[in-house]
């Protein structure tokens, strides 16, 4: 006799076992690829943005540290033109006191206010090497700059090797007026050369008005007119044939 059963139909366990077929694949592949390359974009385009945003803080910082450097340089040329104003000012007198046609006494106390040197800024600068802001320049106007500081630097720093000197021989001076004017004479001379050459630099690297040597100021614009003979002989100072930047 035989038993009819009946078979038993595959429960939903069952069908979510059972592997895709290739054309549920084949439909699935579209939309899989898609999602991959919506996010694949979307990172890149984070990393996209994100350097985009450094970059534009660089370029600010950049332009921000330039117009710092071009006002620290401003004000370096007008304290270097100060200084050797006082300089240029007071030269003649030194030259006097030596060829005994003033008194001494009377310069100290109505005109000689010390060596004056510059107050030399270089924070702006500073912050810029730090930063390698200048490598972020064109090569030539890098050039201008830190020539232009290295110049400040060296007037700064021949001020303070005439001022160690003076300490040093400071008794020797002040028991004899006429070394003190011959080294008036000296430092005076080289903070001219010096401060002169530093401010055509800077002229250079920002917009300055340019300046006549100092000695024109002192022996005429015209060197030649003197002879080199008497120029010699007026003062021992006076430079033969200078050329003028």
């Amino acid at each position: 006799m035989w038993i009819m059963t009946e078979t038993p139909r595959p429960t939903k366990d069952t069908d979510k076992n059972v592997k895709p077929t290739d054309d549920a694949i084949r439909r699935a592949l579209p939309k899989f690829l898609m999602e991959m390359l919506a996010i694949t974009f979307g990172v890149i385009l984070a990393f996209m943005l994100n350097e985009w945003r450094v970059d534009m803080k660089r370029d600010a910082f950049v332009e921000r540290s330039l117009a710092a450097i071009e006002e620290e340089l401003s004000e370096n040329y007008d304290r270097v033109l100060d200084s050797r104003n006082y300089h240029l000012d007071l030269y003649p007198d030194i030259l006097a006191i030596i060829g005994e046609d003033a008194d001494i006494a009377e310069f100290q106390r109505e005109k000689f206010r010390g060596t004056k040197p510059p107050r030399v800024q270089t924070a702006a600068y500073d912050i810029a090497i730090q930063s390698a802001i200048l490598s972020d320049m064109p090569i030539e106007d890098a050039k201008k700059i830190a020539t232009a500081y290295s110049s400040l630097v060296g007037v700064r720093d021949l001020h303070q090797r005439y001022s160690s000197a003076a300490f040093s021989q400071i008794s020797e001076i002040s028991s004899n007026p006429n070394q003190f004017a011959y080294f008036l004479r000296v430092s005076f001379m080289d903070f001219l050369y010096a401060e002169d050459e530093t401010l055509q630099v800077i002229r250079h690297a920002i917009d300055k008005p340019s300046i006549e040597p100092w000695w024109t100021n002192i022996y005429g614009r015209n060197l030649g007119e003197m002879g080199s003979s008497s120029a010699s002989k007026t003062s021992p100072d006076a430079p033969q044939n200078t050329p003028q930047d």
